[in-house]
């Protein structure tokens, strides 16, 4: 997948098994989107996401599959 955004923040390209790296979020609601972005095969999809609440310290979002035009994500809240 190509392109890849996350509450506006890019993180560029990502193949399958692809770890991005660690970025801190600064959610503004009137400046970003709650969406992750990305490019498959010149098709452009998209879904909106949980946003953390503020106590959380560490929040991940796993891309898990694409089936039928829809990205599945999984999310997972830590304080590690």
């Amino acid at each position: 997948m190509s392109h890849v955004s996350l509450f506006s923040m890019t993180f560029g390209d990502l193949k399958p098994k692809d770890t991005s790296g660690y970025k801190e979020l600064s959610y503004d609601p009137l400046r970003h989107d709650p969406l992750i972005y990305c490019i498959i095969e010149e098709t452009n999809y998209g879904r909106y996401l949980k946003i953390p609440e503020e106590s959380t310290k560490y929040y991940t979002y796993v891309v898990d599959s694409l089936n039928n035009g829809i990205i599945y994500v999984s999310s997972y809240a830590g304080d590690k």
